[in-house]
């Protein structure tokens, strides 16, 4: 996901809603929560420090996902 970015993008303040949402729509129970985890946590850690002016992953849902065992 950021390899790609990276490739494309300058900086993290040109990643969109939609380039995450697009990075995301491939993944499906736990590793999609786990990617929504961490994309928030570094997104979080950027506004905080001042490097990105809108964290794109603000609104975006996790499902519930049922433990097995």
């Amino acid at each position: 996901m950021l390899e790609n970015w990276a490739t494309t993008r300058g900086h993290l303040r040109e990643i969109t809603v939609v380039d995450v949402t697009t990075a995301l729509s491939p993944l499906r129970g736990w590793q999609r929560r786990n990617a929504i985890e961490a994309l928030r946590s570094l997104f979080r850690f950027a506004k905080k420090r001042g490097l990105i002016f809108a964290n794109p992953t603000t609104r975006l849902k996790t499902e519930d996902i049922p433990r097995s065992g």
